[in-house]
């Protein structure tokens, strides 16, 4: 029992590390698209009479938000792999899933091509979302 109290501190730390690490770096994102938002364009918003709010809520942000589309699906690419690397996904720890099927079964190789398997599919479902937000 006490280990798997230690085991399920161990991944609620392991998860508030990648959840800070992962708001830092899309904020620095963010950030840095902001900067580069073309200036004629918030001109162009100021002209038409719209206060610092309204030309940052329905100029500058849309734009930065579509320009940081692929950084932030690359950040969370990034979080699958610290997952992987932290021994957590989906809060289920598949690599000792992976060992207590391999123990099982007697097989060495099955069991670890699997668990590729499902991360190679996790990796091109974030990709094909990607595509779409970006498309829209």
């Amino acid at each position: 029992m006490n280990i798997l109290i230690n085991r399920m501190h161990q991944a609620h730390a392991a998860l508030v590390v990648i959840v800070l690490n992962s708001a830092a770096n899309i904020a620095v994102v963010l950030m840095q698209t902001l900067k580069f938002v073309d200036k004629g364009k918030v001109e162009a918003g100021q002209s038409l009479r719209l206060n610092k709010k309204q030309t940052f809520y329905y100029v500058t942000f849309p734009q930065a938000l579509k320009k940081s589309v692929p950084l932030v699906v690359a950040q969370f690419v990034t979080n699958i792999k610290a997952c992987t690397f932290f021994g957590l996904i989906a809060l289920i720890d598949m690599s000792f899933v992976t060992n207590d099927a391999m123990n099982v079964t007697g097989d060495l190789v099955a069991p670890f091509v699997i668990l590729s398997f499902v991360y190679l599919v996790l990796i091109q479902f974030i990709n094909m979302l990607s595509k779409y937000l970006e498309k829209n």
